[in-house]
């Protein structure tokens, strides 16, 4: 058994969850599909999470003013360095890996919403940015909020295989990515 038979195909599973949820996925939703695409990339995100930032400041500083601006200067701290780890290893997993997008895989029998990708399936960039946005801002929103960043991240990694760009593995590796950079991050800006 081959490495990527063991942690990539999944025993069939994972192109099976593929076609599930991109055939499955009806074309009411196929706006729903692009915007958390968008939302989710390297290049929509700072836009969220730039919005998330300041409404998290603004809810802290009505409370505690003098420690929010540093809680939210730390989390961009950790956030640019995440950044940096995440987009590294995104970008060298791509070259390395070089798994074909699910397009070319199962030839023709993909449902493509917007513009199609070829090449560099594995692992998902935009998961893994999303996790990180994530993970950043988890403790400055409010508790009743947090189910809002999960369901945000479910809506990326969705919308991911909706469009036909990714196969499940390559969300959870980029999930699992971004999560580590995040701790990677935080525990390289701890103070001692």
């Amino acid at each position: 058994m081959t490495f990527k038979q063991l942690f990539y195909d999944w025993n069939g599973l994972n192109v099976a969850w593929f076609e599930a949820i991109n055939h499955a996925t009806p074309d009411w939703l196929a706006p729903l599909a692009q915007v958390g695409s968008t939302l989710g990339s390297y290049w929509g995100g700072p836009f969220l999470l730039t919005a998330l930032l300041f409404w998290s400041w603004r809810l802290n500083a009505a409370t505690q003013p003098e420690t929010s601006a540093l809680v939210v200067r730390t989390q961009a701290q950790r956030f640019a360095l995440g950044f940096a780890w995440t987009w590294l290893a995104v970008a060298l997993l791509k070259l390395l890996v070089d798994f074909p997008r699910p397009v070319v895989t199962l030839h023709g029998m993909v449902r493509i919403i917007g513009k199609p990708e070829l090449q560099y399936s594995f692992p998902s960039g935009h998961a893994a940015y999303s996790m990180l946005v994530a993970v950043t801002l988890w403790p400055l929103v409010a508790r009743r909020f947090r189910a809002l960043l999960a369901a945000w991240l479910v809506w990326v990694g969705w919308s991911r295989i909706a469009v036909g760009a990714h196969f499940p593995a390559d969300i959870f590796a980029g999930f699992l990515i971004g999560g580590l950079s995040a701790g990677v991050a935080r525990f390289s800006l701890m103070k001692p």
